[in-house]
């Protein structure tokens, strides 16, 4: 199980845990980390800083749990409390939530227009 915790005080970090027992617990991020997704394969954990910056760490289950020295993949946008993002099942693309406008810049809105046909009438 991979989760983002507190416990170690700052503003969090990224751990994995056997699971249902948690008998064995191991760090996984160096830096802070939060918003964990597993590989689709099972041995590799991404996970996100504050700063935007996402990680990639190798994860091992026998003969024990232990967790290899994350790498830095790449660097996106510092994030705002969204955490949103996918991983492609071959861990080669991601799908990011990123602003698409400078701060204090106004962009177009998107209007919606519900029950419009009781405004034909």
């Amino acid at each position: 199980m991979a989760y983002s915790s507190l416990e170690a005080g700052g503003t969090g970090d990224v751990y994995v845990a056997s699971f249902p027992s948690f008998a064995a617990k191991r760090k996984v991020s160096t830096g802070g980390g939060y918003a964990p997704l597993w590989a689709k394969n099972g041995k590799e954990l991404f996970y996100v800083t504050r700063d935007g910056s996402y990680f990639s760490a190798e994860i091992r289950t026998s003969p024990s749990l232990t967790a290899g020295t994350p790498k830095l993949l790449f660097k996106g946008s510092a994030l705002r409390g969204d955490s949103t993002f996918a991983v492609s099942g071959d861990g080669q693309r991601f799908l990011l939530v990123e602003p698409v406008a400078e701060a204090g810049v106004e962009q177009p809105g998107i209007h919606l227009v519900l029950n419009w046909a009781e405004g034909l009438k």
